[in-house]
């Protein structure tokens, strides 16, 4: 009985130095090459951002394993390299024009790569309409990396109900200057948007700002307003109440002149249109 016994703990403290000396090796190496796998998935993400903009989602078919999953928000996954295409294909077709991608971190050893990251969509003249993060499961498929599977989601709340059938929309184009880009930033980002919906203010919902990725000709930035649909009630988008309200009358006009005044470089330009069935 004792020689039973001290055979079966001879052979479970064989197996357990086993994993032991298998799975630090495992963490080191992942934490060694750490940076390496890094680079990659960020040489390969460029490839793939590359393509995206070439506006034809066939090219994208070889960054994914035949049985890859794709996982939206407020869907089923994907399965397939076919389903897969056709979704970015849908994408693209809608106007999305370019996508930037992040590597925050890669973790993962073998075969098995996860890489966590951040995304930003661009549509229409590449002004930026959404931005996430996203996790990737990559697998060696040979010698090449392909996603495996690929999740992500979106940082902004869920979208509210636009415009309908002989709504209106309003498109208001701000040209500003290149030094004060950050401080038109925060004028909107930091101080209005938030004291609109501290306020629950029917413009706030109604509201967007499309940040610009490239700089105009004449060094300015175009953000756009957009008001969709546009809400009809006189001073909706007044700035000097709210401001006012939160930080008094005279703090409030130095933010207004500061943030947003002192930074455009000429009037803003209006387009105002009404939403209309067309013919195909």
């Amino acid at each position: 009985m004792k020689t039973i016994v001290l055979k079966a703990l001879h052979s479970y403290l064989a197996g357990a130095v086993m994993v032991a000396l298998i799975l630090p090796a495992c963490f080191s190496a992942s934490g060694q090459e750490n940076d390496k796998l890094k680079s990659s998935i960020e040489e390969i993400n460029s490839r793939f951002v590359d393509l995206f903009g070439s506006g034809n989602a066939d090219t994208l078919a070889s960054f994914y394993t035949a049985d890859a999953h794709l996982m939206i928000p407020g869907a089923p996954a994907m399965s397939g390299t076919d389903n897969i295409v056709t979704y970015w294909q849908g994408a693209i077709n809608a106007g999305i024009n370019n996508v930037k991608l992040e590597t925050t971190d890669v973790s993962g050893c073998g075969n098995e790569v996860i890489e966590y990251g951040k995304y930003t969509i661009f549509a229409g003249d590449n002004f930026a309409v959404d931005n996430g993060k996203f996790i990737v499961i990559w697998k060696k498929a040979g010698k090449e990396w392909k996603i495996f599977r690929d999740i992500f989601n979106s940082d902004n709340p869920p979208p509210i109900a636009r415009s309908v059938l002989n709504d209106t929309v309003l498109i208001i184009y701000n040209y500003v200057k290149a030094d004060k880009v950050e401080d038109f930033k925060k004028f909107n980002n930091e101080f209005l948007h938030p004291l609109f919906l501290k306020e629950n203010n029917a413009a706030a919902m109604s509201a967007r700002m499309l940040e610009p990725l490239r700089a105009n000709e004449d060094g300015t930035y175009t953000y756009i307003y957009l008001m969709d649909p546009v809400v009809s009630t006189p001073g909706a988008y007044a700035f000097l109440p709210p401001l006012s309200k939160e930080y008094g009358e005279e703090r409030a006009r130095e933010i207004i002149k500061e943030g947003f005044t002192d930074a455009l470089a000429r009037p803003q330009v209006q387009r105002r249109f009404v939403v209309r069935l067309t013919g195909r």
